[in-house]
């Protein structure tokens, strides 16, 4: 009777939501963990370290949900800190498909304090900002080396502008959603509340170091600038922010933690209640098996992604337009921009209420490896990004930007990817090591 019943469980699950056959026969039953120091590095932040910690309940292997869902309970901790101004703290959980029924519930909050790079260079027409004070060609790559000079005051104080077009962020956010499963897992339907608390803050005056042994005070940045100066948007945000979102996901990719093939659509609505602010998106991923072996490595995909977002509303503070959530990965916090889609570029140095992002990533999984009964498996990855923003929805006016790069994956346990890309683009060479996947 028991085992009919579990059967049953699993009956309603599409077959395409299943494990592909290579990682099924490496999944682990019962309790799974990886914990590890692990090190990153963007352009703005610098070098970072942090520790993170993840474990996972896979159930075990006579159930029958065993090979179709990556688990069924999943927790994450992570805490960490960059050389400038960033320490940061996550905490997450979820649970999938609680006694066999078709839900799943994610908690998740985020503690940050970050110095942000947020206003700038040929981007900037929203400000419409005049860089010809410091580069007459407008070139972003001259402009960087320009605020990198370090200068003497009136008073023969050392001062840089280094940074210049960077903000002292503190951040706290809290995530509460649920989704209900329909089309025989195919289609979900996903809706909750993020709670966001912002205080913005000037970086003028306090220290900056510029080596290891020479340290300036940074002069007074763009952020105090714009205090006085009217702009479509408040400078500083309100403090805190509840909204309220729902997503429609249909889903048909074999595997959640690292897909092979299938395809996802999201469309996404979040509004704040307090006033009315607005964000859209339309996001959709696809992967084609380009060439695999049953059971064995090497495997080729070809990942796709296509984003279009709109941020938009009554006096929408600056720093929402930075931001738009997805709600199809429950656990990425990553925000719009840099490392999270234009790889080739700073982070938030793509800034607009209306974009559009498009990526292109061929994946080759080459390795395997068991270390003290840990699974391994590596490949490298080549790819491509390219997007552009509008003050208007009916005006594109904004460049486009694109990058290509390389980068490369080890999936561990079927649980965590470890990634790294080198991406290069009119800005130069940008390095970003980080403990996720992107799409």
């Amino acid at each position: 009777m028991g085992g009919l019943l579990i059967a049953q469980e699993a009956a309603w699950l599409d077959s395409r939501k299943r494990l592909p056959a290579f990682e099924a026969e490496r999944k682990k039953a019962g309790w799974v963990w990886t914990a590890y120091p692990t090190t990153g590095y963007d352009p703005n932040r610098g070098l970072g370290a942090a520790i993170q910690a993840n474990v996972s309940y896979n159930g075990s292997a006579c159930d029958s949900l065993f090979r179709c869902v990556p688990y069924r309970h999943f927790g994450s901790i992570q805490v960490g800190f960059f050389e400038r101004e960033v320490w940061y703290g996550r905490l997450s959980y979820e649970w999938l498909w609680p006694k066999g029924r078709p839900y799943r519930l994610m908690i998740r909050t985020e503690a940050r304090r970050d110095g942000q790079i947020q206003l700038w260079g040929i981007d900037a027409s929203t400000l419409h900002y005049d860089l010809s004070r410091y580069t007459p060609d407008g070139r972003l790559n001259s402009y960087s080396r320009a605020l990198k000079r370090p200068f003497l005051d009136s008073t023969g104080t050392l001062r840089t502008r280094e940074a210049f077009h960077r903000v002292l962020m503190e951040r706290f956010q809290f995530w509460l959603v649920g989704e209900r499963l329909l089309m025989h897992g195919l289609l979900r339907l996903s809706m909750g509340l993020r709670y966001l608390y912002e205080g913005p803050g000037s970086l003028a005056y306090t220290p900056y170091r510029l080596s290891r042994d020479q340290t300036a005070l940074q002069a007074p940045t763009l952020y105090d600038s714009l205090a006085n100066q009217p702009i479509p948007f408040p400078v500083s945000a309100p403090g805190a922010r509840l909204f309220l979102g729902s997503a429609l996901i249909w889903d048909t990719r074999d595997f959640e933690v690292d897909p092979h093939k299938g395809l996802l659509v999201e469309i996404a609505q979040e509004a704040a209640l307090t006033r009315p602010i607005y964000k859209t998106s339309l996001d959709m991923r696809t992967y084609l098996p380009l060439y695999e072996k049953a059971g064995a490595l090497p495997r080729i995909t070809l990942a796709l992604h296509a984003l279009w977002y709109g941020t938009y509303g009554q006096d929408v503070p600056l720093w929402d337009l930075y931001y738009i959530n997805s709600w199809s990965e429950v656990r990425r916090l990553e925000g719009l921009s840099g490392p999270a889609l234009l790889r080739g570029y700073r982070e938030n140095r793509f800034i607009a209420p209306f974009g559009q992002i498009y990526q292109t990533e061929l994946r080759f999984m080459l390795l395997e490896k068991n270390l003290f009964r840990q699974n391994f498996i590596g490949g490298l990855v080549a790819f491509a990004d390219a997007g552009t923003g509008a003050n208007s929805i009916l005006s594109w006016i904004y460049p486009w930007k694109a990058n290509i790069g390389l980068g490369g994956r080890v999936l561990w346990n079927l649980q965590t990817i470890l990634r790294a890309d080198a991406a290069y683009s009119r800005e130069g060479w940008q390095l970003i090591f980080t403990t996720r996947h992107v799409f």
